[in-house]
């Protein structure tokens, strides 16, 4: 019987006009903002087939607006 495997992923956003995100990195480096899901849309996130409305969400989700 195979071992359990858990993988993870880091949903991120551009922020290069947030107030605080846009002085995290060196100058003229792209800056990156995390989006969280909450807990009760993880499956609506995890089973939409519709690029529109996942950056729709994840526009949403973060300060920035701005989806990858």
């Amino acid at each position: 019987m195979p071992e359990e495997a858990y993988s993870f992923t880091m949903l991120t956003v551009i922020a290069d006009h947030h107030p605080v995100m846009k002085r995290m990195h060196a100058p003229g480096k792209e800056k990156c903002g995390i989006v969280i899901v909450p807990c009760g849309q993880w499956d609506d996130w995890l089973t939409c087939r519709n690029p529109e409305v996942t950056r729709s969400n994840l526009a949403k989700h973060s300060d920035s607006g701005v989806a990858r």
